[in-house]
Protein backbone atom coordinates (compact mmCIF):
# COMPACT_ATOMS: atom_id res chain seq x y z
CA UNK A 1 0.00 0.00 0.00
CA UNK A 2 1.37 3.85 -0.45
CA UNK A 3 3.35 4.60 2.40
CA UNK A 4 4.67 1.30 3.12
CA UNK A 5 8.27 1.21 3.66
CA UNK A 6 10.43 -1.23 1.92
CA UNK A 7 12.90 -3.06 3.77
CA UNK A 8 14.13 -6.51 2.19
CA UNK A 9 14.58 -8.47 -0.37
CA UNK A 10 14.39 -12.33 -0.38
CA UNK A 11 16.18 -11.61 3.42
CA UNK A 12 18.74 -8.86 2.09
CA UNK A 13 18.21 -5.84 3.61
CA UNK A 14 17.49 -2.69 1.71
CA UNK A 15 19.69 0.25 3.11
CA UNK A 16 17.12 3.19 3.40
CA UNK A 17 20.33 5.74 1.35
CA UNK A 18 20.15 3.40 -1.52
CA UNK A 19 19.67 4.96 -4.78
CA UNK A 20 17.12 3.97 -7.01
CA UNK A 21 19.23 3.70 -9.96
CA UNK A 22 21.38 1.01 -8.06
CA UNK A 23 18.41 -1.32 -6.72
CA UNK A 24 18.84 -3.67 -9.55
CA UNK A 25 22.82 -3.93 -9.78
CA UNK A 26 22.85 -4.39 -5.88
CA UNK A 27 19.34 -6.62 -5.17
CA UNK A 28 19.60 -8.47 -8.28
CA UNK A 29 15.92 -7.93 -9.29
CA UNK A 30 16.16 -7.78 -12.68
CA UNK A 31 17.97 -11.73 -12.98
CA UNK A 32 14.64 -12.36 -10.89
CA UNK A 33 12.09 -11.14 -12.89
CA UNK A 34 13.86 -12.63 -15.43
CA UNK A 35 13.14 -16.21 -14.59
CA UNK A 36 9.92 -15.39 -12.96
CA UNK A 37 11.19 -16.02 -9.34
CA UNK A 38 9.00 -16.03 -6.11
CA UNK A 39 10.38 -13.62 -3.87
CA UNK A 40 9.86 -12.99 -0.56
CA UNK A 41 9.36 -9.00 0.11
CA UNK A 42 9.45 -7.45 3.38
CA UNK A 43 7.34 -3.92 4.70
CA UNK A 44 6.75 -2.01 6.82
CA UNK A 45 2.93 -0.85 7.24
CA UNK A 46 1.62 2.54 8.09
CA UNK A 47 1.26 1.53 12.02
CA UNK A 48 5.02 0.16 12.23
CA UNK A 49 3.94 -3.51 11.88
CA UNK A 50 6.06 -5.95 9.77
CA UNK A 51 4.38 -7.39 6.98
CA UNK A 52 5.87 -10.23 4.32
CA UNK A 53 4.40 -10.85 0.90
CA UNK A 54 5.48 -13.35 -1.84
CA UNK A 55 5.52 -12.58 -5.23
CA UNK A 56 6.26 -13.67 -8.80
CA UNK A 57 8.28 -10.92 -11.12
CA UNK A 58 7.89 -10.29 -14.07
CA UNK A 59 9.42 -7.71 -16.66
CA UNK A 60 6.67 -4.80 -16.80
CA UNK A 61 6.17 -4.42 -21.11
CA UNK A 62 7.46 -1.24 -22.80
CA UNK A 63 4.10 0.03 -24.17
CA UNK A 64 4.42 4.09 -23.48
CA UNK A 65 2.16 4.68 -20.48
CA UNK A 66 -0.14 8.12 -21.02
CA UNK A 67 -2.74 9.87 -18.92
CA UNK A 68 -5.20 12.25 -19.67
CA UNK A 69 -8.27 13.21 -17.01
CA UNK A 70 -10.14 16.44 -15.99
CA UNK A 71 -9.75 17.26 -12.62
CA UNK A 72 -12.24 19.63 -10.81
CA UNK A 73 -12.90 22.89 -11.73
CA UNK A 74 -11.71 21.84 -15.44
CA UNK A 75 -8.67 21.51 -14.92
CA UNK A 76 -6.98 19.49 -17.32
CA UNK A 77 -3.89 16.88 -15.97
CA UNK A 78 -2.02 14.64 -18.43
CA UNK A 79 0.94 12.75 -17.71
CA UNK A 80 3.89 10.30 -19.96
CA UNK A 81 6.70 8.63 -19.30
CA UNK A 82 8.92 9.95 -21.68
CA UNK A 83 9.24 12.29 -24.86
CA UNK A 84 8.75 9.19 -27.34
CA UNK A 85 7.14 9.45 -30.67
CA UNK A 86 4.12 7.71 -29.40
CA UNK A 87 3.67 10.08 -26.52
CA UNK A 88 4.08 13.07 -28.79
CA UNK A 89 1.68 12.11 -31.08
CA UNK A 90 -0.53 11.38 -28.03
CA UNK A 91 -0.13 14.56 -26.35
CA UNK A 92 -0.19 17.02 -29.53
CA UNK A 93 -3.77 14.82 -30.65
CA UNK A 94 -5.17 15.53 -27.13
CA UNK A 95 -4.38 18.96 -26.22
CA UNK A 96 -6.65 20.70 -28.28
CA UNK A 97 -9.59 18.58 -27.33
CA UNK A 98 -9.47 20.21 -23.88
CA UNK A 99 -10.15 24.09 -25.54
CA UNK A 100 -6.98 26.63 -25.93
CA UNK A 101 -8.09 28.30 -22.85
CA UNK A 102 -7.87 25.21 -20.53
CA UNK A 103 -6.07 25.12 -17.22
CA UNK A 104 -3.22 22.34 -17.69
CA UNK A 105 -1.15 20.51 -15.15
CA UNK A 106 1.74 18.39 -17.40
CA UNK A 107 3.14 15.85 -14.50
CA UNK A 108 6.83 15.09 -15.42
CA UNK A 109 7.43 13.22 -12.50
CA UNK A 110 9.66 10.10 -13.43
CA UNK A 111 9.83 11.14 -16.62
CA UNK A 112 13.87 10.47 -18.02
CA UNK A 113 13.49 12.38 -21.54
CA UNK A 114 13.72 11.30 -24.75
CA UNK A 115 13.61 13.02 -28.13
CA UNK A 116 14.87 16.63 -28.92
CA UNK A 117 12.12 16.26 -31.45
CA UNK A 118 9.19 15.82 -29.50
CA UNK A 119 10.43 18.11 -26.36
CA UNK A 120 10.61 20.76 -29.05
CA UNK A 121 6.73 19.77 -30.33
CA UNK A 122 5.59 20.16 -27.53
CA UNK A 123 6.81 23.19 -26.60
CA UNK A 124 5.57 24.63 -29.43
CA UNK A 125 2.18 23.75 -28.58
CA UNK A 126 2.33 26.24 -25.41
CA UNK A 127 3.54 29.55 -27.68
CA UNK A 128 2.26 31.31 -30.14
CA UNK A 129 5.30 32.91 -31.66
CA UNK A 130 8.88 31.18 -32.61
CA UNK A 131 11.26 31.60 -29.58
CA UNK A 132 14.57 30.15 -28.50
CA UNK A 133 14.69 28.19 -25.62
CA UNK A 134 18.51 27.45 -25.30
CA UNK A 135 21.53 26.54 -26.91
CA UNK A 136 23.81 23.05 -27.37
CA UNK A 137 27.26 23.14 -27.79
CA UNK A 138 29.73 20.78 -28.96
CA UNK A 139 33.22 19.02 -27.28
CA UNK A 140 34.53 21.31 -30.28
CA UNK A 141 32.98 24.25 -29.40
CA UNK A 142 30.64 24.62 -31.95
CA UNK A 143 27.08 25.74 -31.23
CA UNK A 144 23.52 25.20 -32.10
CA UNK A 145 20.22 26.92 -31.47
CA UNK A 146 17.39 25.84 -29.74
CA UNK A 147 14.42 27.13 -31.74
CA UNK A 148 10.91 26.60 -30.80
CA UNK A 149 8.14 26.71 -33.31
CA UNK A 150 5.13 28.46 -32.49
CA UNK A 151 1.68 27.55 -32.77
CA UNK A 152 0.34 30.70 -33.66
CA UNK A 153 -3.10 31.21 -33.37
CA UNK A 154 -4.28 27.43 -32.42
CA UNK A 155 -1.38 27.82 -29.28
CA UNK A 156 -2.65 26.68 -25.97
CA UNK A 157 -3.11 30.29 -23.69
CA UNK A 158 -4.85 28.59 -20.84
CA UNK A 159 -2.76 28.66 -17.17
CA UNK A 160 0.14 26.10 -17.48
CA UNK A 161 1.52 23.62 -14.56
CA UNK A 162 4.78 21.76 -14.96
CA UNK A 163 5.18 18.98 -12.09
CA UNK A 164 8.68 18.14 -11.64
CA UNK A 165 11.12 15.33 -9.12
CA UNK A 166 14.42 14.38 -8.71
CA UNK A 167 13.42 11.77 -11.55
CA UNK A 168 12.64 14.46 -14.04
CA UNK A 169 15.63 14.42 -16.45
CA UNK A 170 16.71 15.61 -19.93
CA UNK A 171 13.52 16.35 -22.25
CA UNK A 172 11.87 16.77 -18.95
CA UNK A 173 14.02 19.50 -17.50
CA UNK A 174 14.22 21.33 -20.78
CA UNK A 175 10.99 21.80 -21.37
CA UNK A 176 10.41 22.69 -17.65
CA UNK A 177 13.29 25.38 -17.84
CA UNK A 178 11.76 26.64 -20.55
CA UNK A 179 8.45 26.77 -19.28
CA UNK A 180 9.77 28.79 -16.07
CA UNK A 181 11.79 31.08 -17.68
CA UNK A 182 10.02 32.07 -20.39
CA UNK A 183 7.20 32.90 -17.37
CA UNK A 184 4.50 30.47 -19.81
CA UNK A 185 4.04 28.94 -16.47
CA UNK A 186 4.92 28.03 -12.98
CA UNK A 187 6.71 24.39 -12.01
CA UNK A 188 5.78 22.58 -8.68
CA UNK A 189 7.64 19.84 -6.97
CA UNK A 190 11.18 18.99 -6.35
CA UNK A 191 14.71 19.68 -7.71
CA UNK A 192 15.44 17.43 -11.20
CA UNK A 193 18.03 15.71 -11.90
CA UNK A 194 20.23 17.49 -13.57
CA UNK A 195 21.02 14.97 -16.55
CA UNK A 196 20.78 17.16 -19.43
CA UNK A 197 23.75 16.20 -21.79
CA UNK A 198 22.42 15.38 -25.58
CA UNK A 199 23.08 12.07 -26.43
CA UNK A 200 23.39 9.98 -29.80
CA UNK A 201 22.29 6.89 -29.97
CA UNK A 202 24.15 3.33 -31.80
CA UNK A 203 23.36 -0.27 -31.89
CA UNK A 204 25.24 -2.75 -31.00
CA UNK A 205 25.97 -6.23 -32.66
CA UNK A 206 23.91 -8.22 -29.33
CA UNK A 207 21.13 -5.78 -29.73
CA UNK A 208 21.89 -3.56 -26.80
CA UNK A 209 22.84 -0.02 -27.63
CA UNK A 210 25.69 2.47 -26.89
CA UNK A 211 24.54 5.92 -25.80
CA UNK A 212 27.54 8.83 -26.00
CA UNK A 213 27.49 12.39 -24.49
CA UNK A 214 27.86 14.38 -27.68
CA UNK A 215 26.33 17.97 -26.86
CA UNK A 216 25.83 20.00 -23.38
CA UNK A 217 22.82 22.51 -23.17
CA UNK A 218 22.35 25.97 -21.44
CA UNK A 219 18.91 27.25 -21.30
CA UNK A 220 18.06 30.73 -22.92
CA UNK A 221 19.26 32.58 -19.85
CA UNK A 222 22.41 31.00 -20.12
CA UNK A 223 21.98 28.02 -17.07
CA UNK A 224 23.33 24.93 -17.68
CA UNK A 225 21.20 21.94 -16.36
CA UNK A 226 23.82 19.52 -16.04
CA UNK A 227 24.40 18.48 -12.78
CA UNK A 228 22.25 21.54 -11.52
CA UNK A 229 18.79 20.51 -12.55
CA UNK A 230 15.67 22.88 -12.30
CA UNK A 231 14.70 24.04 -9.05
CA UNK A 232 10.80 24.26 -8.72
CA UNK A 233 8.89 27.95 -8.80
CA UNK A 234 7.05 26.21 -5.82
CA UNK A 235 9.20 23.35 -4.50
CA UNK A 236 6.84 20.85 -2.61
CA UNK A 237 8.02 17.88 -0.91
CA UNK A 238 6.00 15.28 -0.07
CA UNK A 239 5.83 13.70 3.38
CA UNK A 240 5.45 9.74 4.32
CA UNK A 241 1.75 11.07 6.10
CA UNK A 242 1.32 12.54 2.58
CA UNK A 243 1.61 9.36 1.01
CA UNK A 244 -0.37 6.97 3.62
CA UNK A 245 -3.23 9.67 3.45
CA UNK A 246 -2.84 9.26 -0.43
CA UNK A 247 -2.64 12.70 -0.75
CA UNK A 248 -0.67 14.52 -3.98
CA UNK A 249 0.46 17.61 -2.60
CA UNK A 250 2.57 18.65 -5.18
CA UNK A 251 -0.36 18.47 -7.08
CA UNK A 252 -2.81 20.30 -4.95
CA UNK A 253 -0.19 23.48 -4.76
CA UNK A 254 -0.55 23.13 -8.46
CA UNK A 255 -3.97 23.55 -8.44
CA UNK A 256 -4.16 26.27 -5.56
CA UNK A 257 -2.28 28.19 -8.20
CA UNK A 258 -4.25 27.87 -11.21
CA UNK A 259 -7.11 28.34 -9.06
CA UNK A 260 -6.07 31.36 -7.64
CA UNK A 261 -6.74 33.88 -10.25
Amino acid sequence: RPGWIWTAVDGQTIPADLPLAQWDRQLRLNDKCQSRQLMRLDFIDAEDHPQQIEASCRVLSERPVTEARKLPGGVSYFRFDSFGLLEGNWFAAELPKQGLRAPVVVDLRQNPGGRQSVVMRLLGLFFSQDRSIGTSFTRKGGAREWRVRGADTKAHSGKLAVLIDAGSASASEIFAAAVQESGRGRVFGRKSAGGVLVSLRRPLPDGGELSVSVYDYVTARGRRLEGQGVTPDQPVAPSLPDLRQNRDTVLEEALEWIRSN
